[in-house]
């Protein structure tokens, strides 16, 4: 194993890359390989046995039997797909984002189909913020959520003529949402970075009760009908309403505290009383029979982040996430099968003290040219530019454009002070001092959960 250190004198910048000369890239036939393992981010079913997965270059794949095999039915440019929303096998939409180059801003990109992915026509150009979210209750009536900014206000959007036009949902939340969940037309929940969470109600937009989330962004959300719902988010967060999302408070039974160091869930599938968590590291996926009252944790024979979970049943459920990873479960989440990606793993991970550190020629060069798989962490961020959700979009969008494979920002210790990247000892006592005193041995955990994560290792 080869470790290449490179620093700066007047700075604390540094890069550490660890190469693993394992893990090649090899890409189905038809598909560029940057497609075949691209990162998953959500996973739907119609029934049992028809289902869709969307990712990043513009990935989808089609399953027609139930998971066993998968098509690819990639929509016509290379989008950052992160949600869809089928109503039968043929007629379904896809949303995401789409990074333009030279300029660097994101616009939204949804695609509609009537033929199961066979064909797709773009909906709704030029009109959306970037997208996470969407949903469509008929084949006229839909929502999306997408990023607030002064322009795109809310970031939610209504179409009433199947995503042709579309409607902004007033106000100025000017929001970073991550994830939505919408159990009818009329009511939703969205959430996303520094633990924000509102509720949409008709064609407002209203506030939630919520404990104070400190700098950890909410990931995931599902809802058992009008009322019961929970959501998941960074250092081990789990919370639950039975209010509809007016006020939220931790399950019965927490989840043991520990995982707040060492995890970061994305992904949580609720159905009656059964609740099944994820995240990453991907390794484990924590179910509980009774709504909270008691946890149980069942390992996944694989370590990638897991960014979306899926249950038909009570007993059938599929996972998806990094490099293209597909699972299944057949006994209600006990024990996992792969069906796509599970061996998967890095060939090299870089980690740089914030993005801007990051080397997108080392990225072109190992990735896109010599075909290896690879990794890019950042350890922090300043807050100067925008928050952790942002600028982990910013730091992914440019290793997806250098055709690579994933990326990723720490969200515990940022850069809250312009003066901190100029002195090592300044910086050190400014996180000290957030870490409890913490700080060294929170990078040294940081470094070993990637490594454990994405197994950079001959």
């Amino acid at each position: 194993m080869d470790v290449w250190r490179a620093a700066r004198m007047d700075s604390v910048r540094f890069v550490l890359a660890i190469f693993g000369w394992i893990g090649v890239i090899n890409g189905d036939e038809g598909l560029a390989p940057w497609q075949d393992d691209a990162n998953l981010y959500d996973v739907q079913f119609v029934g049992s046995k028809c289902g869709f997965a969307v990712g990043d270059q513009g990935i989808v794949w089609q399953t027609a039997d139930g998971g066993t095999t998968w098509e690819p039915r990639p929509v016509p440019d290379a989008a950052m797909l992160r949600s869809a929303s089928f109503l039968t096998d043929r007629m379904g939409w896809v949303a995401g984002t789409r990074w333009q180059p030279y300029t660097g801003l994101a616009e939204g990109v949804l695609y509609s189909t009537t033929d199961g992915g066979q064909t797709w026509e773009l909906r709704g150009q030029g009109q959306l913020p970037a997208l996470v979210h969407v949903r469509f209750f008929s084949p006229d009536e839909g929502i999306v959520v997408g990023r607030g900014t002064a322009q795109a206000g809310t970031g939610i959007y209504r179409t009433h003529d199947g995503g042709h036009t579309w409607n902004p949902l007033a106000g100025s939340a000017n929001a970073v949402w991550q994830t939505a969940v919408f159990p009818n037309p009329e009511l939703g929940v969205v959430a996303g970075s520094d633990g924000q969470l509102s509720l949409i109600g008709g064609d407002q937009l209203l506030a939630s009760r919520l404990p104070v989330m400190g700098l950890r962004s909410i990931r995931g959300l599902s809802m058992q009908g009008e009322d019961q719902g929970w959501f998941v988010g960074d250092g081990g967060l789990v919370m639950t309403t039975a209010s509809g999302g007016v006020v939220w408070s931790t399950p019965a039974t927490p989840l043991p505290d520990g995982l707040r160091d060492v995890c970061d869930f994305r992904a949580i599938d609720v159905r009656q009383q059964q609740v099944w968590v994820a995240g990453s590291p991907g390794s484990v996926i924590w179910h509980s029979s009774d709504a909270g009252q008691t946890w149980g944790r069942h390992r996944t024979g694989q370590s990638l982040p897991i960014n979306k979970l899926k249950f038909v049943s009570d007993q059938v459920g599929f996972a998806v996430g990094e490099f293209g990873v597909m699972l299944r479960t057949t006994d209600g989440g006990a024990t996992w099968q792969s069906l796509r990606g599970a061996e998967r793993h890095a060939a090299w991970l870089a980690l740089v003290p914030e993005p801007r550190g990051a080397a997108m020629e080392l990225v072109t060069r190992l990735t896109a040219e010599d075909g290896y798989r690879g990794v890019i962490w950042a350890a922090s961020y300043s807050t100067e530019r925008d928050d952790a959700a942002i600028v982990n979009e910013q730091l992914a969008a440019a290793v997806h454009a250098a055709r690579g494979n994933t990326a990723g920002v720490s969200w515990q210790l940022p850069l809250d002070r312009p003066d901190l990247l100029s002195s090592g000892e300044a910086l050190m006592q400014r996180w000290q001092s957030r870490a409890e005193s913490r700080a060294p041995s929170m990078l040294v955990d940081e470094l070993v959960k990637q490594l454990r994560t994405y197994r950079p290792a001959v």
